[in-house]
């Protein structure tokens, strides 16, 4: 689908039928929205017909559909938003985005960003949709958060969880994976100076990323949290030098950054089944 646009032709508007549902998150509901910089936030269950444009928005606009498709068209064409798909509306470029007349359905989260916010930068520079894994999380807490509006606590809670996985979605929405290259990078420094005392926090801070988010990459790339894999990196090459090596387990143990013969055995045993030293029987010559 193609449609022609003239930028001077967007205006501000919004339209829609009378069978959309629409329910709002402000900055009076929850007083957290303030701090985190988050003007407003909605959950749209749109149907028939739904419209909305802006000619020259002052906030940053995230979209994140979770069911049925809508159509965005902004001063470079048009594009698809179809389930689990995140676009992102930097402020100050118009945009228009609704429901095409082949479908009858769009259900999706949207944001509002505070410029002041940084919200890592360059990932809010250009407008883009992407594949997203978190419309469906997005959608989940956002309804947690309408639905504990007398506990604020819990509201916190939510929040604190929503914003890890809005950094989560714009920074694998800024390339091919770029927070699983950071990860893998990581890994591999870590590889090689096992002998260090590595923490997951170290690893997170080597990554530039939290340590939630940390531990879902790792999860994705390895099938194990960080903190698995790193024991992971070190029983491999423990396997390596039992095989190897005549080296002592109490060496073999400082290589690899563990304190002592003791506890080096006891990881390895928990992971291979069987001590050190019977491994290093087993696959003796």
């Amino acid at each position: 689908m193609s449609i022609p646009i003239i930028s001077d032709r967007f205006k501000d508007l919004v339209s829609m039928h009378d069978s959309c549902r629409e329910r709002f998150i402000t900055q009076q509901k929850v007083v957290g929205l303030h701090e985190q910089e988050i003007y407003m936030a909605g959950l749209a269950d749109m149907r028939e017909q739904y419209l909305v444009e802006r000619k020259g928005p002052s906030m940053h606009t995230l979209l994140f559909t979770l069911q049925g498709q809508g159509l965005l068209v902004t001063c470079n064409g048009s594009q698809l938003l179809t389930a689990n798909s995140l676009a992102v509306l930097p402020a100050g470029k118009p945009f228009r985005f609704f429901i095409g007349d082949d479908v009858n359905h769009w259900q999706m989260a949207w944001l509002l960003l505070d410029v002041k916010r940084l919200w890592l930068g360059s990932q809010l520079n250009e407008q883009k949709v992407v594949a997203s894994e978190y419309a469906e999380s997005v959608w989940a807490l956002l309804s947690l958060m309408i639905a504990s509006h007398c506990n604020p606590l819990k509201q916190s809670l939510w929040l604190s969880e929503l914003v890890t996985n809005l950094e989560s979605a714009l920074l694998l929405g800024a390339g091919q994976n770029t927070a699983q290259q950071r990860v893998k990078s990581a890994f591999e420094q870590v590889s090689l100076q096992l002998h260090q005392n590595w923490t997951v926090k170290d690893i997170a801070s080597l990554s530039c990323l939290s340590e939630a988010h940390l531990n879902r990459v790792s999860t994705r790339l390895f099938e194990r949290s960080a903190y698995q894999h790193l024991i992971y990196l070190r029983i491999e090459k423990a396997q390596e030098l039992l095989r190897y090596s005549q080296w002592s387990l109490a060496i073999i143990a400082t290589h690899l950054g563990y304190s002592d013969a003791y506890s080096f055995s006891k990881s390895f045993n928990q992971a291979v089944g069987c001590s050190p030293k019977v491994y290093r029987l087993r696959n003796a010559g």
